[in-house]
């Protein structure tokens, strides 16, 4: 018999100019495109500055934003924020108390600053992650150096205008940096990077897990969610209206539509970009026959479809 072969299909992008260009960090829009950052020396009059290149669903350029002083300054995490604009973490020589500082930069949409800020004191402290909390702040975890020269982990939680809140460090006699950050279902947080004080020996990998917040924002999680869900329409069976519910936890573009039983598109509900919430969609099915209908929800990389009965 024959072996059947399956080829991938790779399409690469290259950026940059004549000088040394790298990116950290690369987030999907809610439109289908991306959003990267990290840093350039080809378009900086100084030695580094934060790179951000907006690109379309097939990686070609629609904007760049460079951002920075006198001296080296690197982007290491980016998101899109709820306001259709961006965040980015990372840290600065140009700007701050002495060595590197987090930097934490507030974009518009097309990458206009809205503000910025920085965090530390005079030696080394750098952003490695960035997340837009539930109640529009932000959550930032990397690293900060302490007077015997080694580094703790160190996380750093601010209101929507990048006010402190308030600060962890996570540490012991070794060097401790955090790398990534991540939401969980529980509205806390999990982080990874390495630790030389704790585990077999040398370098381990670390895992840390955060509680949640205890705040008015996370006592409502009916009107904040934190994951993508689609509920089981209700009534079901009905007739000849249902109502179909959803819930997205960050600025996506939604997609809701209905198929037959043979698979065949008989409506669109939803097709727009919608915000952080929860909502709810009438299905009217007056003008269609009794039968088994699929209800199919995409909001980013999320999709799923569920399965309703029109009964007359």
């Amino acid at each position: 018999q024959g072996r059947r072969q399956r080829q991938m299909c790779i399409r690469d992008r290259t950026y940059g100019g004549s000088s040394n260009d790298e990116l950290h960090c690369v987030e999907q829009t809610s439109d289908g495109g991306y959003i990267s950052t990290g840093w350039t020396s080809s378009f900086s009059p100084a030695f580094e500055d934060v790179y951000l290149i907006r690109t379309n669903a097939s990686g070609d350029t629609m904007w760049t934003k460079t951002y920075g002083g006198s001296e080296s300054d690197v982007g290491l995490s980016v998101k899109q924020t709820t306001d259709g604009g961006y965040v980015i973490a990372g840290w600065t020589r140009s700007f701050g108390g002495g060595s590197n500082d987090v930097y934490l930069i507030k974009t518009d949409n097309i990458g206009t600053i809205l503000w910025t800020k920085t965090y530390g004191g005079v030696y080394n402290e750098e952003g490695h992650s960035v997340l837009q909390t539930l109640d529009g702040g932000y959550i930032i975890a990397g690293f900060k150096q302490i007077i015997s020269g080694n580094f703790d982990v160190w996380l750093l939680r601010t209101d929507a205008s990048g006010n402190i809140l308030w600060t962890k460090t996570i540490g012991g006699s070794g060097d401790d940096r955090a790398r990534y950050l991540q939401r969980t279902s529980d509205g806390g947080y999990i982080l990874t990077g390495w630790t030389s004080s704790f585990g077999a020996g040398f370098i381990d990998i670390w895992v840390i897990k955060i509680a949640p917040e205890v705040s008015s924002a996370q006592n409502n999680q009916d009107q904040i969610p934190e994951l993508y869900v689609l509920n089981q329409n209700y009534p079901n069976p009905f007739n000849p209206t249902t109502t179909i519910k959803y819930s997205i936890p960050e600025l996506s573009f939604v997609t809701l539509k209905v198929y037959d039983v043979l698979g065949n598109e008989i409506t669109t509900l939803v097709n727009k970009e919608k915000h952080i919430g929860s909502y709810n969609v009438e299905f009217d099915a007056t003008t269609f026959p009794s039968g088994i209908y699929f209800y199919r929800l995409q909001a980013g990389s999320f999709f799923e479809t569920k399965k309703m009965v029109l009964m007359k």
